[in-house]
């Protein structure tokens, strides 16, 4: 989880609901200490020791949630039962829609494929091992595109195929604004309770 130090009582919040989940243990939690002048340079800057910190793990799949959350009580239970994640096709996903455009459809499995270009909201990724070690080079904290952004089109031209969202959103935001003092967004199909049907 990426927070600071300032938002501790927003974190708290989050952490609750992620307690109330079945995931059985706490995120670990990093708190940016960037101290750059500009919101979204702090924020690349934070990304970036994220996803050093999670690869430093040693895990496949690497889970990264925001500070400002609202989660599905049977999160684990619905994510091992994804097939594009269960079956290790995925190398990006997105628990959270704030209302990103479909490329495709798949109902059957439980997502759509999105647009590089179009595809918003950091709320909560996955990324993929590879992906997220072949991502870290091209991450600066100077970029003057936010990381959520810039993750979502290198995924593409690094060719690590498509973007995936999973449906429904398992996520939703609790922030009244994003971190970098863009619009308020939430996902109009998060369901708090909903759980995937046993195969």
């Amino acid at each position: 989880m990426l927070t600071c130090r300032e938002r501790a009582g927003v974190r708290a919040t989050t952490l609750a609901s992620w307690a109330r989940t079945d995931w059985g243990k706490a995120p670990a939690v990093y708190e940016n200490e960037s101290a750059a002048p500009e919101p979204i340079a702090r924020l690349n800057a934070g990304f970036s020791a994220l996803l050093r910190r999670a690869l430093a793990t040693g895990a496949d799949y690497l889970l990264l949630l925001e500070d400002d959350l609202r989660f599905n009580r049977h999160l684990r239970a619905n994510l091992a039962a994804w097939p594009p994640l269960r079956d290790r096709r995925l190398h990006f996903a997105s628990l959270y829609n704030p209302g990103v455009p479909a490329l495709e459809r798949c109902p059957e499995e439980r997502h759509f494929l999105a647009d590089p270009a179009r595809a918003i909201g950091a709320q909560v990724r996955i990324l993929s091992r590879a992906f997220a070690t072949a991502l870290l080079p091209h991450l600066r904290e100077d970029d003057a595109e936010i990381h959520d952004l810039h993750a979502a089109r290198l995924c593409h031209e690094l060719g690590f195929g498509p973007l995936f969202y999973h449906t429904p959103s398992l996520v939703q935001h609790t922030g009244p604004v994003s971190l970098w003092a863009g619009p308020a967004h939430h996902a109009p199909d998060f369901e708090e309770t909903w759980r995937a049907p046993v195969a």
